[in-house]
């Protein structure tokens, strides 16, 4: 045969399955776009010359492999889809007299044409976008945006070649498909539905005894860092529980709608649960992936929302001032008054040298460490804590400066008598106002606010706070000191901080900034200093900015991607069961049925399972949130009302467009099976 005339059959064929190949291919071009802009950020010059570019392009190439990861996955799975339905037509063509060979021709061109319009719009799109996006990063960081327009023409390059591999790995797919089929299996491909589906407990129950499990490891978990290997853990439990559930529970739900003879026995009723009966797997499967996909976007939308929102949040928890500097000292004797006297005097020495005028200076020792406040009695050994999750109610991180550092620093003096500790903080969560110490010791509590020193957030803090002001901080030290019930030595932490706020331009500000890194540096050679770091609020502005932002923009990018998928599978979900269901409501119309009724049924059947995976993604998002918060915890991020917010607010946009997709959907599927009516 010529080959032009394969070409003109596989046009054709495109032509008139555009309901279908029309949302592919769009979704391809999405795929393509998504991945160039990506690509484009993750090289861009202008970006890499920022500071903190590195972060961000960092994040663009971790990007670029979850969507090539992505769109693979799921243009097998929708490819599916489509050539499902074309299968009726290669059977046809088969028993016409085309050979599998000719069938083949048929399927190389329409992938040759699919691939074309896909990467060359794709990338076209790709390059339009990318300095879109560019700028919208730049603008993300309060940067000055370059209207300078660049073509990465290797990227252009890597993309093409990328999706060329992609589209001819779909390509042998479908011809292994028409190689191992019969062609009369493929002329009633059509209209072979599933068996109907027995009802399999066992399934079911390991699905929900799976995401109990997952559930139990987000709700639970004490520790920031333990979140990160435990949060991929039960993120893979939750997709496996998902599928379980969705495909048996979907049968079982079914099987119960029979069974309620008032609810069955209406026409709208009846239909759409007969139908739904005879393709639940496949339903569940795809009602599964929607919801898994939604929760998707709701957790990357929400956390990075939240981030990029309260990145100053984490910048002044970080740093509260211009300048900030801190030394750990391994052994809390070796911090003595006269050692952050000393350091306080170079201090200052350095801004007299530097010339600095009018600078506010804080540096004072800090000791601090995690204990428990039952009934008054501190408890400072972790065997009588009883601490099974870290977050009990009565756990405290205390904290303890002396009385000359608080003098030093504080806008409201305040006197006390003998044993009596000044303490703020989140105090309403004591339930005594004397303290008694592990030997014994009492103290009388005496509550201020101060925030010129110290100010904690009752909402934001995971662990309720305090801050205590001793005659002599020893005694705060001897009580974390000795050894506990294991025979283990126990020891609080102290360390020397430092504040500088001055009125300096950029310049002066890093000039400073060495000069007191000098001097920190000079101070871990004298003792044993477990950790020390020098910051400015500039810098680390910049940093945390460019990072969040690049999180944030990635996000959105991944969301778009992931949009789109969920939009597809909705649609040739609606699509397939519209042109499987076509003959049966014709058949009921001759019997009797109206166009009313079948909208009614239609409703009725979409409102039975459409909604589901919304609620289910809505289920994930309450039980991940605990998981999230402590992720957040990592950077420095304690803003929890802020969080909750994001995560409010991402899944009303999400429904609302979730209901949109669903009647332009609900639309499609009615003007399918109406239309051969029409005819």
């Amino acid at each position: 045969m010529n080959r032009g005339f394969y070409a003109q059959l596989a046009w054709t064929g495109i032509k008139k399955n555009r309901k279908l190949y029309l949302p592919y291919i769009i979704t391809c071009i999405a795929m393509v776009m998504m991945y160039y802009i990506t690509a484009y950020l993750a090289h861009s010059p202008l970006i890499n010359g920022m500071r903190g570019g590195d972060e961000l392009q960092m994040m663009m190439a971790f990007g670029m492999v979850v969507i090539v990861v992505f769109a693979v996955i799921f243009l097998i799975y929708t490819n599916s889809f489509v050539n499902r339905h074309r299968k009726m037509e290669f059977g046809l063509y088969n028993i016409l007299g085309m050979g599998k060979k000719n069938i083949a021709g048929i399927l190389f061109y329409e992938t040759l044409f699919t691939a074309g319009i896909a990467i060359v719009s794709g990338v076209v799109g790709g390059i339009l976008f990318s300095k879109l996006g560019e700028m919208i990063v730049l603008n993300m960081l309060d940067q000055t945006p370059d209207y300078s327009f660049y073509i990465s023409w290797k990227d252009v390059g890597n993309t093409a070649s990328l999706f060329l591999i992609i589209f001819f790995v779909l390509m042998f797919k479908n011809l292994l498909g028409v190689k191992v089929s019969n062609p009369i299996d493929l002329l009633h491909s059509e209209k072979t539905g599933e068996k109907p589906p027995r009802v399999n407990w066992f399934l079911g129950l390991a699905g929900f005894v799976i995401l109990g499990v997952a559930y139990y490891i987000a709700v639970t978990i004490d520790n920031p860092i333990s979140a990160i290997p435990l949060f991929f853990l039960a993120v893979l439990l939750v997709i496996i529980a998902t599928y379980l559930i969705f495909i048996s529970g979907s049968v079982v739900l079914c099987r119960l709608l029979q069974k309620n003879k008032k609810y069955y026995y209406k026409t709208q009723n009846f239909i759409s649960v007969s139908s739904m009966m005879y393709r639940m797997k496949r339903n569940g499967a795809g009602l599964a992936s929607i919801c898994i996909l939604a929760t998707m976007v709701l957790v990357m939308m929400g956390s990075t929302a939240c981030l990029f929102i309260g990145s100053e949040d984490s910048i002044n928890a970080q740093c509260p001032n211009d300048i900030c500097a801190s030394a750990y000292f391994t052994d809390p004797a070796d911090l003595t008054q006269e050692v952050c006297d000393e350091m306080t005097g170079n201090v200052f020495r350095i801004l007299e040298e530097q010339n600095v005028q009018n600078a506010s200076v804080s540096s004072y020792r800090e000791f601090s460490d995690l204990a428990v406040i039952r009934d008054g009695v501190i408890l400072t050994d972790y065997e009588q804590m009883e601490l099974t999750s870290g977050m009990v109610s009565d756990a405290f991180f205390m904290m303890a400066i002396s009385r000359d550092d608080y003098l030093k620093m504080t806008r409201t003096p305040v006197t006390t008598g003998p044993d009596e500790l000044i303490v703020f903080g989140n105090t309403e969560k004591l339930s005594k106002n004397t303290l008694t110490t592990p030997d014994g010791k009492q103290y009388m509590l005496k509550f201020v606010e101060d925030t010129s020193i110290y100010e904690a957030d009752a909402e934001s803090f995971l662990i309720s706070e305090l801050m205590f002001v001793f005659d002599n901080p020893e005694e705060f030290v001897h009580m974390f000191g000795g050894t506990n019930t294991a025979g283990e030595d126990m020891s609080c932490s102290a360390s020397w901080r430092l504040g500088i706020n001055a009125p300096l331009d950029d310049g002066q500000i890093e000039r400073l900034y060495a000069a007191i890194n000098d001097e920190v540096l000079m101070l871990t050679g004298k003792f044993d200093i477990r950790n020390s770091r020098v910051l400015t609020k500039a810098s680390l502005k910049d940093d945390l900015y460019s990072s969040y932002a690049g999180l944030f923009f990635l996000a959105i990018l991944l969301s778009i991607v992931f949009l789109f998928a969920t939009v597809l599978i909705i649609y040739y979900k609606q699509i397939t069961e519209g042109y499987e269901d076509q003959q049966r409501f014709d058949i009921m119309m001759k019997v009797g049925m109206t166009r009313k009724d079948i909208r009614k049924s239609i409703n009725t059947q979409m409102l039975t399972v459409f909604f589901l995976p919304l609620l289910g993604a809505g289920l994930h998002m309450v039980f991940a949130f605990p998981m999230i918060k402590q992720l957040l915890v990592l950077f420095s991020l304690y803003n929890i009302p802020l969080l909750i917010k994001t995560v409010v607010a991402s899944f009303i946009v999400f429904a609302v467009f979730y209901v949109i997709v669903y009647r332009i959907t609900t639309n499609a599927y009615y003007s399918i099976v109406s239309t051969k009516d029409e005819e």
